[in-house]
This record gives structure tokens, C-alpha cells and sequence, in this order.
């Protein structure tokens, strides 16, 4: 099994979108959706091009809240495993959701330089609403 994260607009409004987010790692496949905007979205490609050109070792980016009574709570830790190009991402999704539909998951892949320049520039094209899906970070 591949690992990798695709991100796809389910839903759209005018001025949000529900996302479907599935990170595959290799030993588990998870999914959530939620509602986000272009804005947080830009958040996360410009601190993705901060690991890209290694001007950061490490970026957080999050959507919701890791608290009771929200609505989804997404983190993702984006890192420079090691000098060689492999950067490493954790991802916890949780739904909020109540038993028995609820769903917490924690899991990391591992990808290279070239993988999140070509996720960044996917995450771009989404943002300016030039396509609906974001598939890489394979490895």
C-alpha cells in the first residue's frame, strides 16, 4: 500500500468548502472530513514552502480544536526528518464525533523534498479553484 494524503472538495459555499482528507500511512488508512476556507489553507502551503526551501525545520498547522464541543480537530506536524530530503509529517484526525461514530486517529508518513513541492503546487492550484483534489506525498 502507497502512503500518501489526498485532500478533496466535497462541498462547496461561497465563501467555505467541506474537504474529505484521507492520510494513508503504512499501517493504517484514515479519512475526515470538514469545513475549512482558502485562507487556512494558505496558511498551510506557505509553512509547507518554509520546509520545502529549509528555511524552517518544523511547521504545525491545525483546523478545529482539540477540545469538547467542536467539530473536527485536525493537526498535522510537518518536519525535516534528515538531511538527505526526507520530511516527515504526524497527523491526528478526530471527528468529535460521539460513540459509536467516533474517530481519532494518529499516524505519520514519511515523503521527500520533491513529493511536497509537488503537493505544494497541487494545494496552490486548489486554493485558486483550478482543480478539486490534492493527491501526493507518496512514497
Amino acid at each position: 500500500m502507497n502512503t500518501g494524503v489526498t485532500l478533496i472538495k466535497v462541498w462547496e459555499d461561497e465563501h467555505f468548502f467541506e474537504v474529505s482528507l484521507e492520510v494513508r500511512s503504512i499501517y493504517c488508512v484514515s479519512e475526515i472530513r470538514f469545513y475549512t476556507d482558502n485562507i487556512e489553507l494558505d496558511e498551510l502551503r506557505r509553512g509547507l514552502s518554509l520546509i520545502s526551501s529549509l528555511s524552517e525545520n518544523e511547521y504545525v498547522w491545525s483546523s478545529g480544536e482539540d477540545k469538547e464541543n467542536t467539530t473536527h480537530y485536525v493537526h498535522t506536524r510537518w518536519y525535516v526528518q534528515d538531511k538527505r530530503g526526507h520530511i516527515g509529517i504526524e497527523f491526528i484526525l478526530d471527528n468529535k464525533d460521539s460513540p459509536p461514530d467516533k474517530m481519532r486517529s494518529h499516524s505519520c508518513v514519511v515523503t521527500e523534498l520533491n513529493q511536497l513541492d509537488d503537493f505544494i503546487n497541487q494545494l496552490q492550484q486548489f486554493i485558486k479553484g483550478k482543480n478539486s483534489v490534492v493527491k501526493g506525498l507518496l512514497s
